[in-house]
Formats: C-alpha cells, structure tokens, sequence
C-alpha cells in the first residue's frame, strides 16, 4: 500500500476528507466533469481503505483475539508500531507514613435532621372536590 494512515490525526483528517468527498460527490448540481467525478471517487475509495485498514490494526492492537478473526475472514491490517499502543497510567505511589494531622477524627458536630415541609394545597385547588 502506497501512503499509509500513521497516527490518530491523520486518522481524524482523513475521515473529514471523507466526510467532505462525500458531499461533493452526491451533489447532483455539482459542476464536476464526469473525469473529475471519477477520479475523486478513486481517490475517496482508496481513503477509506486506508482508514478501515489502519482502525482494523490499531483493533488488533487492542484486541488481539482479532487477528485470527482476521486471518480467517482474509481482512487486512495496519500492523502498528510500538509507539501507537496506549500506555495504562502509572498508579499513584502509597505515602509510607500517613500525616498525623490527617489522622485525626472529624470533629462530630450535632445537627439535626431537616425536616419535610409540608405543604398545604391552596384553598383553590380543594373548593372543586366541594361540589
């Protein structure tokens, strides 16, 4: 394959070429040539391979259980470098010592429990149950 899809931006440009590609195609009141018209669609065909071709490695990469999904379907993938894997953040480290102050017991102040308020429906609203 000729210029492959290298890293998630050109991921992202090469779908919004799509998306724009697209609109120009399906304009009926497009004035493109019927060259012109076949050669943009060439071009968009072949950026939407590299698009599926790249999202179905970095897949594989995610998921390796594809690859033989893959392999038996006879799909293609981008193999991805090293770079491109997604790194788990390092846990925070645990502080071997706890602060004394932030041992101390939160000071138990009383407060006591709000109560439902009650509402009255209005006069109004009950003179109609009257008749």
């Amino acid at each position: 394959m000729s210029k492959l899809i290298q890293n998630d931006d050109q991921y992202n440009k090469a779908i919004s070429g799509l998306v724009m590609m697209a609109v120009q195609l399906e304009d009926p009141l497009s004035p493109m040539t019927p060259e012109e018209r076949s050669k943009k669609q060439a071009v968009y065909d072949r950026t939407a391979e590299l698009v599926q071709y790249y999202r179905r490695g970095e897949l594989v990469q995610k998921f390796p259980g594809l690859r033989k999904q893959y392999e038996i379907l006879g799909w293609e993938w981008q193999e991805l470098g090293e770079g491109q894997e997604e790194t788990p953040a390092e846990p925070e480290p645990i502080p071997e010592r706890i602060d004394p102050e932030s041992e101390k017991e939160p000071k138990n102040e009383l407060q006591e429990p709000e109560q439902p308020v009650k509402e009255q429906p209005s006069s109004k609203l009950l003179d109609w149950l009257d008749d």
